[in-house]
């Protein structure tokens, strides 16, 4: 197998139009996006149909399981939940990852971030995963954040490419309200069309992880619960921005670009890998280091993209 270490290349050049991207080991140049079709958005209602293979969560939208999740709270403030989705936040959302990141983390449009989950038949997703994704999007944006899933997703597919994934999250709806961002976070049985990708940041608003491909990469020293955590952070921290997809702090990794150089960050190059047991000798990041926390927070704080 070809060596799939040679990550994706996130760079978006200033007075270029932005690309949509698939992060992933082997993933060459990102797949292009004309950032004008139609935006990927969600209902934001917290119980739903229980998905299939569902490992980790409790409560009516996953019955059977064994673990906790993070609970959400309402997802729209006052008459907002019967407005029309916010065009700015549509148009936003359909961009190249990482270009999102103000709309998710700085006060202006959106007041209300969903974290919409669903899971293909014969996947399977860890609820304390994502209850921890809604806990770290919640802490880095100051704004609630709403669980709506996991449920199930109607698709067959075993080999799932970008503009695939894209088309999954263009079924799903729209936001309900007008200050609501959604992100749509995808467990997909099989695999990527790239060979040794773990998980994806295909769309400003959308990320996928392979639980299947994630518990082949497993050791007996790394269990796939660690190994989904690190990937699900990892392409979360795509669309928030990290590493230069937001900002131009010219930190990212020069083979890897879009990934850290630290090997200490969960934005490692290596962690998205089918390799990532091997490579880490144990088990792999699972946080942002602090040039990671300080992009975010000047995100947060408003500073202008690049470009």
């Amino acid at each position: 197998m070809a060596t799939p270490l040679t990550g994706v290349a996130w760079r978006v050049a200033a007075a270029l139009s932005l690309l949509g991207a698939a992060c992933g080991p082997g993933g060459g140049r990102p797949d292009t996006s004309d950032g004008d079709g139609r935006p990927s958005a969600s209902t934001t209602t917290t119980t739903a149909a229980p998905a299939t293979g569902t490992r980790g969560t409790s409560g009516p939208s996953a019955p059977g399981t064994t673990g906790k999740r993070a609970q959400a709270p309402t997802t729209a403030r006052g008459s907002d939940a019967t407005s029309a989705p916010n065009p700015t936040i549509r148009r936003t959302a359909v961009r190249a990852p990482g270009q999102f990141a103000g709309v998710l983390l700085a006060p202006g449009a959106a007041h209300t971030l969903v974290l919409d989950v669903r899971v293909q038949p014969g996947a399977s997703a860890d609820g304390d995963t994502i209850g921890r994704t809604a806990e770290l999007m919640r802490a880095q944006s100051g704004k609630p954040v709403a669980i709506h899933g996991p449920t199930s997703l109607s698709d067959s597919a075993q080999t799932h490419d970008a503009d695939a994934i894209r088309r999954l999250a263009d079924t799903q709806g729209e936001a309900d309200g007008a200050d609501v961002a959604v992100l749509h976070l995808f467990y997909l049985s099989g695999r990527f069309a790239d060979d040794g990708v773990l998980g994806v940041a295909v769309r400003a608003d959308t990320l996928a992880v392979f639980p299947d491909e994630i518990a082949s990469a497993t050791s007996p020293f790394v269990s796939a619960a660690r190994i989904e955590r690190a990937v699900v952070t990892h392409e979360l921290g795509h669309v928030l921005g990290l590493v230069d997809l937001y900002l131009e702090t010219n930190r990212d990794d020069a083979e890897h670009p879009g990934h850290s150089t630290n090997r200490g960050s969960v934005m490692y190059y290596a962690v998205e890998s089918d390799l990532v047991a091997q490579l880490f000798g144990g088990p792999p990041p699972v946080d942002f280091d602090s040039s990671d926390l300080a992009d975010l927070r000047a995100i947060r704080a408003g500073a202008a993209p690049q470009g």
